[in-house]
């Protein structure tokens, strides 16, 4: 497991942010992730006069590691923490407190029962889909074009990592079924 914690600061700052974030990530993207972020987040901090604290960290697709990074995290006491992916907004859910979390890549936040409504989220967690459920038929639509003869269809997902795939299968089904693909 690599721990990346970096610490960007600016002379002369009228504001200092601290943030932790929590991701599971594939090893081989993690160094570029951390090249990429560093130089854009200096350049704008500097023109804003802004100082930004970031603790990033990643896990392995393993809750066990996801808790003790998401409990590493909290200890730090930052003022937001971003939570990447279902498993890791779960497991911040859990000890984070009055510390607003802010997720992305959660599959379905509202029967995670990380929000009360994508409308109206309430409480201290909020964020953003990447996903919504009814892409499923465009999936099936998609493939359909590409493969006309199509008869069988498969959607796979780990179940630990993945909590509520139901959140796609029931409408990919549909949409084969539509199609008269097999699922």
């Amino acid at each position: 497991m690599q721990i990346l914690t970096t610490r960007i600061g600016v002379h002369h700052l009228r504001f200092c942010i601290d943030v932790a974030i929590l991701a599971v990530i594939a090893a081989s993207f993690r160094l570029r992730l951390e090249q990429l972020r560093v130089s854009k987040l200096r350049a704008r901090l500097r023109v804003h006069h802004l100082c930004l604290r970031v603790d990033l960290r990643f896990a392995a697709a393993d809750p066990a590691e996801i808790r003790s990074q998401a409990g590493q995290l909290v200890d730090q006491r930052p003022r937001v923490i971003l939570a990447h992916t279902t498993p890791v907004t779960a497991a911040l859910r859990e000890i984070a407190g009055a510390t607003p979390i802010v997720f992305v890549a959660v599959t379905d936040p509202v029967r995670s029962g990380f929000i009360a409504s994508l409308a109206r989220p309430g409480g201290t967690i909020t964020g953003f889909l990447n996903m919504e459920a009814t892409l499923a038929g465009k999936w099936i639509e998609v493939l359909r074009q590409l493969a006309p003869r199509l008869r069988r269809v498969a959607l796979l997902y780990n179940p630990r990592t993945a909590p509520f795939a139901d959140f796609y299968v029931a409408p990919f089904r549909a949409a084969a079924e539509i199609g008269r693909a097999h699922v």
